[in-house]
């Protein structure tokens, strides 16, 4: 099922002229909302984590 779900999805690129630093950690200036970068988080919250007692 969540395989299916992100299966077509493609990599999100982000310009390098937006990454910051680059370390053990990448760090970037885009503003995560603005990206389906979370769709992944989402999906879980909406899907998964609201249906647990207490998780939502």
């Amino acid at each position: 099922m969540l395989t299916e779900t992100f299966k077509q999805s493609k990599p999100f690129q982000i310009p390098w002229s937006k990454v910051r630093d680059v370390g053990i950690d990448v760090e970037v200036e885009v503003e995560p909302e603005a990206t389906p970068a979370l769709e992944y988080e989402k999906w879980l919250r909406d899907r998964i984590i609201a249906r647990i007692p207490g998780g939502g």
